[in-house]
């Protein structure tokens, strides 16, 4: 999943998104492996720039900056959001490492990524394989901070001031995460959770290799949160009939929370029956078009 694609869902929901600045930094072309690593850790600080607005826009109070490292070990965190994104790409690894074995692949031959070195990893096939599918830790934490309460004694200090996830916080991420992999998105016009999508690159990553297929993409669909609150819905409320509600089914105590939430200009979610009953358009039947708060 590319970041550009990841940047273009959040835009959706945060005006600080700036996709031209994203774009912006993000032009390369590269050669050979090494130019392509470097033309990668351009994409990923450009990106975590962004991302870090968004970050800040929901809990301004944990202190993030941007992506202070890029490994799965959760005590070398800077901040409390670094910690969790590193236990999330902790849990990641895990996923994926199964689904490498399962594919009969030796995690310590890869193809982007260097093997145990001064610089390198010991399982490379692993990193590779999980480029495409960090972006679901990033939505990971990005919807457990919309949760809110989330509070700095949530997370444990080293003496060093490294932040570490706390039980309750990596239980969190835990759960979430694997949510999100039993999430179904359409791929290649079927219906697939990216608990099958990552098996299913194992299966076609060998068949690539013993030359039974003569291409290889591990391009992904990202999972759309039809339970966020976008610029389009956020004016389907505003200007939303009593009718046109009571026709939807949607509780007025649903409704009067969601229109404060919209007058705010406040991110929140709604439950994804809500959101869908909201994507059928417009009162055809009544025509109504006036804005109108539910008095019953």
């Amino acid at each position: 999943m590319k970041s550009r694609q990841a940047l273009e869902h959040l835009a959706r929901y945060y005006d600080c998104v700036s996709l031209e600045g994203f774009v912006r930094e993000t032009k390369f072309v590269a050669t050979d492996i090494r130019e392509l690593l470097t033309g990668e850790a351009r994409c990923a600080r450009a990106y975590y720039t962004q991302y870090a607005k968004v970050i800040r826009e929901i809990a301004p109070s944990l202190g993030f900056k941007g992506r202070r490292s890029d490994s799965s070990n959760n005590i070398n965190a800077a901040d409390p959001v670094n910690s969790m994104l590193n236990y999330g790409f902790g849990v990641l690894s895990g996923i994926v490492r199964t689904a490498v074995h399962g594919a009969g692949l030796d995690p310590a031959i890869g193809f982007i990524h260097e093997p145990m070195g001064q610089t390198g990893t010991s399982s490379p096939l692993v990193y590779d394989w999980e480029e495409n599918y960090r972006v679901l830790v990033d939505l990971t934490v990005l919807d457990i901070l919309r949760e809110g309460g989330h509070r700095r004694s949530d997370f444990e200090w080293t003496d060093q001031y490294r932040s570490r996830v706390g039980p309750v916080i990596g239980k969190r991420i835990i759960t979430v995460l694997y949510d999100m992999f039993r999430r179904k998105v359409l791929f290649h016009g079927k219906s697939a959770t990216f608990s099958v999508l990552v098996d299913l690159d194992g299966q076609r990553l060998v068949r690539f290799l013993q030359e039974k297929q003569r291409s290889l993409s591990f391009e992904k669909p990202l999972p759309v949160d039809l339970s966020l609150i976008d610029a389009v819905t956020r004016e389907r409320i505003l200007t939303m009939s009593v009718e046109e509600r009571k026709r939807l089914g949607i509780g007025k105590t649903t409704y009067w929370y969601q229109r404060q939430k919209a007058l705010a200009g406040k991110p929140t979610k709604l439950y994804r029956k809500v959101a869908e009953r909201l994507a059928m358009g417009p009162d055809l039947r009544t025509g109504s078009e006036s804005p109108s708060f539910p008095s019953d």
